[in-house]
């Protein structure tokens, strides 16, 4: 049960990080991560500030993802949901050369963290941690790219119910049904606390603190006695190894 959880704390021996003296570089490596993640939210978060789009319908919005994705799923008239298209992309347009040194970064980073461990590919260090063989990725994706008629089939019957001479990316969510009735959720301050009141009766104070004290003390035996069921598992699994 232990065997491969164990097996993956320790590195092969004669790795080539260690023959070659790269594991103090090793440790570089996650602070790649955060900052390629904190460069792209940075950038991501400040393209949609200020940016305001005037849809053929007549009306104005200003463009968030959030308001994007709304716009495709509930604009019926195509022109809309076109115009909000190509307006959130030209903001990708614009950071083109920023969003491809970010992506470079990236593959910089994998091809660093495949070599420095002595991988093979990209591919083999991104799925060591779950054992998983690469042959198991590549029929997936040749399984996908030979089953992809019936997604085909269901487009063009979208196409044809929604009645539409031409048929894009940004009409791929828009319901088939014409259907826009909206309800109102009515809040009350006091809801919560009365549900949080009912499902957490009082008791005693003597009561509810001697319940406390058994309900502590039986969760610690609990975890004592699942510990020491792990040590004795992993001390007999070291000694069948050894």
């Amino acid at each position: 049960m232990y065997r491969f959880a164990l097996e993956d704390l320790l590195p092969p021996a004669g790795t080539r990080a260690r023959r070659q003296g790269r594991a103090p570089a090793l440790a570089v490596e996650p602070l790649l991560v955060v900052a390629e993640r904190r460069l792209f939210c940075a950038v991501d978060r400040g393209r949609h500030a200020t940016r305001r789009c005037k849809l053929p319908s007549g009306a104005e919005v200003t463009l968030t993802y959030g308001q994007y994705r709304a716009i495709l799923a509930t604009h019926r008239n195509q022109a809309d949901r076109a115009a909000a298209f190509s307006e959130f992309h030209e903001l990708y347009a614009a950071n083109v050369n920023t969003y491809a040194s970010l992506y470079h970064g990236v593959l910089q980073r994998d091809w660093f963290h495949s070599q420095a461990r002595d991988y093979k590919t990209t591919l083999d260090a991104a799925l060591h941690g779950n054992n998983i063989p690469p042959a198991v990725v590549e029929n997936l994706i040749e399984t996908t790219k030979a089953g992809t008629e019936p997604l085909r089939r269901y487009h063009r019957l979208r196409k044809r119910v929604l009645g539409l001479d031409t048929y894009h990316v940004y009409d791929g969510t828009i319901p088939l049904v014409d259907f826009d009735r909206k309800y109102r959720v009515r809040r009350r301050a006091g809801v919560a606390a009365g549900v949080g009141r009912a499902a957490r009766p009082r008791l005693p104070g003597a009561a509810c603190a001697r319940d406390s004290r058994a309900a502590g003390s039986t969760s610690t035996r609990t975890r004592a006695s699942g510990a020491a069921r792990t040590r004795r598992r992993c001390t007999a699994f070291i000694r069948t190894c050894c």
